[in-house]
């Protein structure tokens, strides 16, 4: 029955110590849920940039080709022009 009453005393002396650690238990736990989120959120940006560097170099590449298309339009254009005024 004594080491009871010590406890509760002791309880009832260190409450304050106890409502603060619970508070900064609750804290971290937030903390941690946000650091969570937030890392998440970095994950999918990190996914989102990645995607839009590949469709940026394909969007390079279709232009590289159709570039070099043009050109060989333009060239071709140019002989057949050539070869109709050779034969005017």
């Amino acid at each position: 029955m004594d080491r009871s009453r010590e406890k509760s005393l002791f309880l009832r002396r260190e409450r304050d110590v106890w409502d603060c650690l619970t508070k900064e238990r609750r804290s971290h736990e937030k903390l941690v849920e946000k650091f969570t989120s937030m890392n998440q959120e970095l994950v999918g940006l990190w996914s989102r940039k990645a995607k839009a560097r590949q469709l940026a170099l394909q969007a390079e590449e279709k232009l590289k080709v159709s570039a070099e298309k043009a050109q060989a339009d333009a060239a071709e254009a140019e002989r057949l022009l050539k070869e109709r005024d050779a034969q005017l």
